[in-house]
């Protein structure tokens, strides 16, 4: 993002100059087509990527005919410098001291998924690094950190499990040096954590005779295990009814509980 972008001119006898800071991590690639589930994006650019590139420069000549003098670091020859980019320069990004690989998330219908991946040394000296962890459901304070040492050529597998959430998420990885802050690459997944059970009430509108009521619960989580299931009855966000079961395994359970002593209304159903 250009907010994050810093720049300085000079001006001596020998002309005009410019220096311009940019987060390395800015030149990350964004896809065009839409997220899918379970989808890898590293947001860095990668090892010794070459990307078109061009500096273009606008001044205003003093003088009773003022007028626009345009300069670029790579020729342009269409009307717009901007958008020639055929004629832009190229600008060759050096490898990564450290890099992220072989990223996963898995697996996602148990009650702690646990991401894994490698970090690799490119380095020909020791680096020291900051391996950062974090999910969209967890606030920043509660992102994980560890610190380890690589040796030159060095692969070192880690990983990191996270507590259950539910619906769509992300997790992500951060992998700094820890001398200087950089950050040196980072990938995160879009996934879709799917709920560990399924409710299903065979009935949905009670007469004021009937007192025993049952809900159908069906185990989704790649295990078929639960710790323990509590469910509630509610109306108007007032808890009417509640229970608690046991540790769950298996496919598809019933639970049953009376109704007695309820008035005739909308109820709502909350495992």
């Amino acid at each position: 993002e250009d907010d994050r972008w810093k720049a300085a001119t000079a001006r001596d006898r020998r002309g005009w100059t410019a220096e311009v800071f940019i987060p390395y991590e800015s030149f990350g690639f964004v896809p065009i087509r839409s997220v899918k589930p379970n989808d890898i994006i590293f947001d860095m650019v990668q090892s010794r990527t070459v990307m078109g590139f061009n500096v273009h420069r606008i001044t205003r000549l003093p003088g009773e005919r003022a007028r626009w003098q345009a300069s670029s670091w790579s020729r342009s020859k269409g009307p717009i410098p901007l958008r020639d980019c055929w004629n832009f320069g190229q600008a060759h990004f050096r490898e990564l001291p450290c890099s992220l690989e072989e990223v996963t998330l898995e697996p996602l219908g148990r009650l702690h998924p646990r991401l894994t991946f490698k970090i690799r040394s490119r380095s020909d000296k020791a680096e020291e690094v900051k391996v950062k962890t974090y999910a969209s459901w967890k606030s920043p304070r509660d992102a994980t950190e560890a610190t380890t040492t690589l040796k030159p050529g060095e692969t070192a597998p880690m990983g990191a499990d996270f507590p259950r959430a539910y619906g769509r998420q992300t997790v992500g990885v951060k992998l700094v040096r820890a001398s200087d802050g950089w950050l040196m690459d980072e990938a995160r997944i879009e996934c879709f954590m799917p709920s560990p059970v399924q409710v299903v009430l065979p009935k949905t509108v009670l007469y004021e005779t009937e007192r025993d009521f049952w809900a159908e619960v069906k185990l989704t989580s790649a295990d078929k295990k639960l710790d323990d299931l509590r469910y509630r009855i509610a109306r108007e966000g007032k808890v009417v009814v509640s229970g608690k079961t046991g540790p769950l395994e298996g496919d598809t359970f019933s639970l049953p509980f009376a109704l007695s002593g309820l008035t005739p209304g909308s109820y709502r159903f909350e495992v």
